[in-house]
């Protein structure tokens, strides 16, 4: 469960977000800090934008990284626990922006050569090794590199039949290294690739195209790789996007020990950042941010198996559904971006309140859930796909699929019921909150609604406590919120060991062009705040 911490107070003489960027990823340990690079007005005649990152754990939030004073444009697209960072710069001299490197936060080293005109990092791993690209002089196609200084930089192998050249943009902690090449002659011409180093302190090239579940002329890039978990053999999963073709495009998972591909739904708009959350082998999980989601802009968290095969297990869902019930939904008028994800499941962006350009990212939050073992089941409807047992119970991206016989314009609801016992201690508190969240999807296009319930133990009846439309047929979620012990208390049967009852009713609004209709819920819980 997560809650919000945002800013908007720009240091002092900046006033705007060129972007914002990955959050510092890679490491064991703290901190949480997106990178960026903000708008510096000098004077009135002259502005720059200058690289800092945004410290959530920093009283001041904003910190600025060193650049000389003739440098106009500069930015930290990424940086890794350690606290050294990298991304593109101006100055010293030069027209266009190349990568730039910040050692420890402090000293800057800018590469550069005569070879090439323009260029930037992407990536940055927990040993400091940063990849990315430059553009050659005498063809004009991107090179790939890595570089540990910022001043030296190892460039990585293109196969002679790519004439255009290649770009490396994700970097795990084992070195591997994902990005795409171009101009092949081959089915695939732009292919997603992965550097994966070599005892001979080289690397071999993964063409990830040559899977067989690649579809054929379509082109594609990795963006970021899971560390290497030694007792997983199907591991490292690269998160990718596949560009558009025949078909539209979508984000798609590698795994490198099967060399089998998820595609993932088109649905989806593109990853921004791969968390290297760990995991148990017996139950592998991915998850990465990205942005549009069910023919909305939204910001979605994929999360699940990584395995093609995989059944009721991963999915997008959308970043409300772990946020805590005080962090408002997104405004009509502000569009909400998520820019990137690190290993502890934190995620940040900017753009989400009501002021425009504000940067957020999620802590750790007061709300939790009433109870460890809920008993969630079924009152209308026929499961399709998945178990109660596991698979309703927490935002995992596992889910139960029900589907309904629809009638000609409107028909009766599924509905799924969640019981939870409440701790007595709670009843104690007269600030006492509960809340209701649902998270589902809708499987088939027509209209429908659903609505949040409690269960009043007093009237014996149903109050609803919340509702939503569909967001364009994909995942959304609800929360309904009673506050104050006296409110709280009609739905508490203190006669059945403290026992809440929530409901979720998904209901056909009109008509449905379909056999049956169906739904999927990821979760349905109960949730308090003492």
């Amino acid at each position: 469960m997560n809650s919000l911490a945002a800013t908007h107070s720009w240091p002092a003489g900046y006033s705007d977000v060129l972007e914002t960027y990955r959050i510092s990823n890679n490491g064991v340990t703290n901190p949480h800090r997106i990178n960026t690079s903000l708008l510096w007005f000098e004077s009135q005649d002259l502005s720059k934008y200058r690289a800092f990152y945004w410290d959530r754990d920093n009283s001041t939030h904003f910190v600025p990284l060193p650049v000389p004073s003739d440098y106009t444009l500069s930015a930290s697209t990424c940086g890794n626990y350690g606290g050294s960072f990298a991304g593109y710069s101006d100055g010293n001299g030069h027209q266009s922006t190349y990568p730039g490197y910040w050692a420890s936060s402090s000293s800057f080293q800018q590469y550069f050569s005569s070879s090439y005109t323009t260029g930037a990092c992407e990536d940055i791993n927990a040993s400091g090794l940063a990849v990315g690209w430059l553009i050659a002089t005498n063809s004009g196609s991107p090179v790939p590199f890595a570089t540990s200084d910022g001043s030296n930089a190892t460039f990585l192998t293109v196969p002679t039949e790519y004439s255009a050249g290649g770009k490396a943009l994700g970097i795990n902690s084992d070195g591997y290294i994902g990005g795409q090449l171009f101009g092949g002659s081959g089915q695939n011409p732009d292919p997603p690739v992965i550097w994966k180093p070599n005892q001979q302190q080289g690397y071999d090239i993964v063409d990830v195209s040559a899977s067989s579940d690649w579809p054929s002329g379509r082109a594609g890039y990795i963006m970021g790789i899971t560390d290497v978990n030694s007792s997983d053999n199907n591991g490292p999963y690269a998160v990718g996007y596949m560009m558009e073709g025949s078909d539209p495009a979508c984000p798609f998972i590698y795994s490198m020990g099967t060399q089998r591909i998820r595609l993932l739904s088109t649905n989806l708009g593109i990853p921004t950042q791969v968390s290297n959350q760990s995991y148990d082998t017996s139950d592998a999980v991915v998850s990465f941010t990205g942005n549009g989601m069910g023919g909305t802009a939204l910001p979605y968290v994929w999360v699940g198996s990584p395995a093609w095969d995989a059944q009721n297990n991963g999915c997008a869902i959308d970043a409300w559904a772990f946020f805590d019930p005080d962090v408002s939904r997104h405004s009509s008028t502000i569009q909400p971006v998520v820019t990137g994800i690190d290993r502890d499941f934190d995620f940040g962006g900017y753009n989400f309140n009501t002021e425009s350009r504000d940067i957020w990212m999620s802590l750790a939050s007061d709300w939790g859930l009433l109870s460890t073992n809920p008993d969630i089941y079924r009152t209308a409807g026929n499961v399709v796909g998945g178990q109660f047992t596991y698979d309703a119970k927490y935002a995992d991206g596992r889910y139960v699929t029900l589907q309904r016989v629809p009638n000609a314009t409107q028909g009766p609801p599924i509905v799924v019921v969640c019981d939870e016992q409440m701790d007595g201690a709670l009843l104690e508190h007269n600030d006492l909150q509960v809340s209701v969240r649902g998270t589902c999807r809708y499987e088939n296009a027509g209209s429908y609604s659903a609505s949040l319930y409690l269960y009043n133990w007093g009237s014996g009846t149903w109050d609803a406590v919340g509702s939503a439309q569909a967001l364009n047929g994909y995942m959304w979620t609800s929360c309904g919120k009673v506050s104050g012990h006296d409110n709280v208390l009609p739905y508490v049967d203190t006669d059945n060991g403290n026992m809440v009852r929530a409901r979720l009713a998904v209901s056909q609004t009109g008509p449905v062009s379909v056999v049956t209709w169906r739904v999927s819920v990821e979760s349905l819980r109960i949730l308090a705040k003492p």
